[in-house]
C-alpha cells in the first residue's frame, strides 16, 4: 500500500497515528501471551514436567508424625505440585502499560518454581513461557503488523 502526503504535518500527524495504534497493537498482544502463559503454566502441575525430580518416599509415606499423601488420600498421590489445586489455580496474569505479569500470589509456588534448599526446584512459569516461545512471537509480530498496515483499527 502506497501513501503519498503533501506535507510534512501530514506525514508527522500520520506517524503520530501509527504511535498510537502500535501502542493499543503492543497492549492486545500483552493480553493474549499472558493468558497463552498462564493457560500453559495451569497444566503443569499434578503432571511431571521434564527435568522434574521424582517426589521424596517422605512426601508420599509421611515422616514421624506427619502423614504422607498417601494417608492423607490423595489419588493418585504421585501428583506433583497438586493437593487440592489451589496453587495451580492461583496462576494469573494482568496487563499494565507496556508489560504482562504472570505469576501466582502464593509463596509456595516460588518455592517450587526456585527450590529451596530442601527441595528440588519443579518449574512452573519458565517452561510455560519457553514452551510457547513461537507463538508468543507470532502473537506479537502478528498484532504489530495487523496495527501498522492498517489491518486493525
Amino acid at each position: 500500500m502506497t501513501k503519498t502526503f503533501t506535507s510534512f504535518t501530514e506525514f508527522a500527524v500520520f506517524l503520530g497515528t501509527l504511535a498510537v495504534k502500535e501502542k493499543a497493537a503492543e497492549q492486545v498482544a500483552l493480553r493474549k501471551v499472558g493468558e497463552l502463559v498462564e493457560k500453559a503454566a495451569k497444566k503443569k502441575p499434578g503432571t511431571y514436567q521434564p527435568g522434574w525430580a521424582p517426589l521424596a518416599a517422605t512426601t508420599l509415606d509421611g515422616w514421624g508424625p506427619y502423614p504422607g499423601k498417601v494417608a492423607l488420600g490423595y489419588s493418585p498421590p504421585d501428583n506433583p505440585l497438586l493437593r487440592d489445586g489451589t496453587m495451580r489455580d492461583s496462576y494469573q496474569h494482568s496487563v499494565g502499560v507496556g508489560e504482562v505479569t504472570i505469576g501466582s500470589n502464593l509463596s509456595v509456588a516460588l518455592f517450587h518454581e526456585l527450590g529451596t534448599s530442601k527441595m528440588p526446584a519443579r518449574p512452573v512459569l519458565l517452561p510455560a513461557a519457553t514452551e510457547n516461545i513461537d507463538k508468543i512471537k507470532l502473537i506479537v509480530g502478528g498484532e504489530v503488523y495487523l496495527a501498522l498496515s492498517g489491518g486493525r483499527k
